[in-house]
């Protein structure tokens, strides 16, 4: 087993983040920029929604990046490294997450998914005929 890939333990429970960041080209760092709101769900559903500025946002990540469970997301690496540019005290909990194979990317696993299944790694075309992609999200 790679240490550094290590396979992802789907009996673990699941909680989705997302973030939403002020746009690209803003602030101190133009391509990581702040986040405004995070959400997070939980397998029953259960969502919280906190706002950067005014709610508990270090409670929010505290319970994102804590051991135990997956943490999945659509481009999450993206969402971590604002995270980051914005609480770097936090790097070492993010790459324990990271080794713990606790972080799951559902837009890297559709792309490998299309890779494998179809040849393209995006919607296009395939010797001339353009490529529709169907999933089944139990096998994300």
């Amino acid at each position: 087993m790679n240490p550094y890939n290590p396979p992802l333990d789907w009996e673990k429970p699941l909680l989705s983040l997302d973030l939403e960041t002020f746009p690209m080209g803003e602030g101190e760092y133009p391509t990581a920029p702040k986040p405004v709101v995070a959400s997070l769900y939980d397998e029953a559903g259960n969502n919280l929604l906190i706002h950067h500025k005014f709610d508990d946002f270090d409670g929010m990540m505290d319970m994102a990046l804590a051991p135990g469970h997956i943490l999945i997301g659509q481009n999450i690496a993206y969402d971590i490294c604002c995270l980051y540019y914005d609480r770097p005290e936090l790097i070492t909990r993010i790459f324990d997450k990271y080794e713990a194979g606790e972080i799951f990317d559902t837009m890297y696993a559709e792309k490998l998914i299309n890779l494998t299944s179809v040849g393209v790694i995006e919607k296009g075309y395939v010797r001339r005929q353009k490529v529709q992609f169907r999933y089944d999200l139990g096998k994300l």
